[in-house]
C-alpha cells in the first residue's frame, strides 16, 4: 500500500566534501568536493592537444585549514578561479603524478565563490617558501591587452596597429579579433625586503585586487584609475606577500597588520 515515511535526512551522506587532507588520503580516481583557498594560479594556461583538439591547462595551489594540494584546472573552470579567492568545487578527481597526489577538474566539475577562508595552512614548503615581508618602494601600472585563449599579456611590441581587426599571440598562436582580446591590469613593483634588498615583482589582476581588498578601498579594480592607484601602492607600507620568487609574481597581498 502506498505510505509516507517522515524522516530527518543527513545531507553530510549525500556529498563528497573532504577536508584537503582528507581528499589527500583518498583513492585514485575517487570524486570529492572541497572548499578551499587558491593560493598560486599561473598566469597563463598551457594549450594541450588531446585527440586533435586544443584543451587549456592551468595549475593551481590550493589550502584550507588542514592542508595544500596541487590542483589542475581544465578549460571553463580556469576563469572561474582567482588567485586569493575562496571557493567550492564539486565533482573533483583525486589523481596522482610522479607519487603526488593532486586534484584535476573535469566536465562536471563545478565552482561557486564562497566566503575567504582565513586560517589556511601557511607552513606546507610551496606557501611558506613563497611568503615574503616586503615595503613597496616604486611602482608603475599600465592596462595591456591579454590574449583570450590563454591569457597571456600582450607587450607593446606585440600589440595590433589601430587598424588591425586581428592578433596572433606568440603563447599560444590562436588568432583572435583585437575587440575580444581581454583587459589587464599589470603592476611592476619594486619592493625592499627585511634583509634591505630591492627585488621586482610583477603584479596583475588578481593580486592588484587582494591589495584594493586589504587596504578597504572603496572603488574595485574596474573602477579605479592607474593615477589613483599608483599612489596607493607607493604609500601603503609594508605588506606580507605570497610571491612566485621563480616568476617574480606577486600572487596575493596577505592582510598586514597595519591593513587589520
Amino acid at each position: 500500500m502506498p505510505t509516507e515515511l517522515k524522516f530527518n535526512f543527513n545531507e553530510n551522506l549525500d556529498n563528497h566534501l573532504h577536508a584537503v587532507s582528507e581528499a589527500l588520503q583518498a583513492n585514485i580516481y575517487s570524486t570529492v568536493d572541497l572548499k578551499v583557498k587558491v593560493i598560486i594560479k599561473e598566469e597563463n594556461t598551457n594549450p594541450i592537444v588531446q585527440d586533435t583538439k586544443i584543451r587549456y591547462k592551468c595549475d593551481t595551489l590550493v589550502a584550507d585549514e588542514t592542508e595544500r594540494a596541487k590542483s589542475v584546472l581544465w578549460d571553463n573552470t580556469i576563469n572561474q578561479v582567482a588567485r586569493g579567492k575562496s571557493y567550492h568545487f564539486k565533482n573533483v578527481t583525486v589523481r596522482i603524478f610522479d607519487d603526488e597526489k593532486y586534484l584535476n577538474t573535469n566536465e562536471s566539475t563545478t565552482v561557486e565563490e564562497i566566503d575567504d577562508i582565513q586560517n589556511i595552512k601557511v607552513d606546507a614548503p610551496e606557501i611558506k617558501n613563497n611568503l615574503l615581508k616586503v615595503k613597496v618602494v616604486g611602482a608603475n601600472i599600465k592596462r595591456s591587452p591579454s590574449c583570450l585563449a590563454c591569457n597571456h599579456t600582450f607587450s607593446t611590441k606585440e600589440q595590433p596597429a589601430p587598424d588591425e581587426e586581428e592578433i596572433t599571440c606568440t603563447n599560444c598562436n590562436i588568432t583572435t579579433l583585437t575587440s575580444f582580446c581581454n583587459t589587464k591590469m599589470v603592476a611592476q613593483i619594486i619592493v625592499k625586503t627585511t634583509t634591505q634588498e630591492l627585488d621586482t615583482y610583477t603584479c596583475f589582476n588578481d593580486g592588484i585586487e587582494s591589495f584594493l581588498k586589504n587596504i578597504k578601498s572603496l572603488k574595485s579594480l574596474t573602477q579605479i584609475e592607474q593615477a589613483e592607484l599608483k599612489p596607493l601602492i607607493l604609500k601603503s607600507g609594508q605588506h606580507t606577500i605570497i610571491g612566485d620568487k621563480k616568476a617574480k609574481i606577486i600572487a596575493q597581498f596577505l592582510p598586514a597588520p597595519n591593513h587589520q
